[in-house]
């Protein structure tokens, strides 16, 4: 089952929404509240008339990674690992 309850910032994003439906904000204005582009306001403003405050979580929340430790190559060695090595042997920064 996957998340049902709205973050912070969506619940955020309702409200602000919320105000430029009842005509008290302007898109524009909503945009600039919220910090994104007033592009990216007339996406969220399209999703919320269409879906309602549900139109607002993100949607990736819920869903299983697509990408987990099982999907690590055998024999991976990682940054942190390889950066150290190169500390160590010569006594600095690379």
């Amino acid at each position: 089952m996957g998340r049902t309850a709205l973050s912070a910032r969506e619940v955020e994003r309702a409200g602000v929404l919320r105000r430029v439906k009842e005509g008290k904000l302007k898109l524009v204005s909503a945009a600039r509240l919220l910090g994104i582009s007033p592009r990216q306001g007339k996406r969220l403003w399209k999703r919320y008339q269409e879906q309602g405050i549900q139109g607002l979580q993100h949607r990736a929340a819920g869903r299983e990674a697509t990408v987990g430790v099982d999907s690590v190559p055998a024999g991976f060695v990682g940054a942190n690992t390889l950066n150290s090595a190169v500390t160590n042997r010569t006594g600095g920064c690379p």
